[in-house]
């Protein structure tokens, strides 16, 4: 029973990982679209580690909002945690 419990965390986690992860690269280029339009888009867009990690930063002391930072960093951390947990309990 332990080993099911573990792969559907480990399962949650994999997935969480990809909605988490998508979410806040769609609020970075939104932040970026914001900022500075089509161009910075599209380079951050190509840089995608980049304004990934940069832009819930830029929101956060530009607009004082958390949110951005929240889900991608949140995300990441949420879903490490499940995908943890789901390894502890496989045999």
């Amino acid at each position: 029973m332990k080993n099911k419990i573990g792969v559907f965390l480990i399962g949650v986690g994999y997935l969480s990982y990809f909605v988490f992860g998508i979410w806040g690269f769609i609020i970075s280029l939104q932040i970026l679209n914001y900022v500075g339009g089509f161009l910075l888009v599209t380079i951050g867009f190509i840089f995608f580690p980049v304004a990934y990690t940069v832009a819930p930063w830029y929101a956060l002391v530009e607009f004082n909002t958390f949110f951005p930072l929240i889900i991608s960093y949140g995300g990441g951390i949420i879903a490490t945690v499940l995908y943890f947990i789901g390894g502890l309990l496989q045999d």
